[in-house]
């Protein structure tokens, strides 16, 4: 599993999205693929900018329906504080998980980690 590929930055939603978010972003994201919008054709992760094309985000959205990959994915979204300073998402705006991870490691590159 590519960690960049993770559904959570696929889809541009953080591990507390709703199930309703989820297939919101996914249609939005179909549609705007299908229109050929610039800007639904990469995504953020904390590893830079990736492509991002139909089957992506179909794949993401099956990923995320399933409570038990969900869960495995959530886990490998690193705490929005360890994101490298360029990189701006949603999902680093939103995380509000792991405050005492995050405050042990503040500061810390995340290609430190790695």
């Amino acid at each position: 599993m590519e960690l960049a590929a993770n559904p959570f930055f696929v889809l541009e939603l953080g591990p507390e999205a709703t199930v309703m978010e989820i297939e919101r972003k996914t249609q939005k994201l179909l549609a705007e693929l299908e229109l050929g919008r610039a800007s639904a054709k990469t995504y953020r992760s904390p590893f830079g900018e990736r492509p991002r094309d139909a089957e992506a985000v179909r794949a993401a959205s099956r990923a995320l329906r399933d409570p038990t990959l969900r869960e495995q994915h959530a886990l490998l979204v690193p705490p929005s504080d360890l994101w490298p300073d360029d990189v701006t998402s949603p999902i680093r705006a939103a995380d509000t998980r792991f405050p005492e991870l995050r405050e042990s490691l503040a500061g810390t590159p995340l290609a430190e980690l790695a």
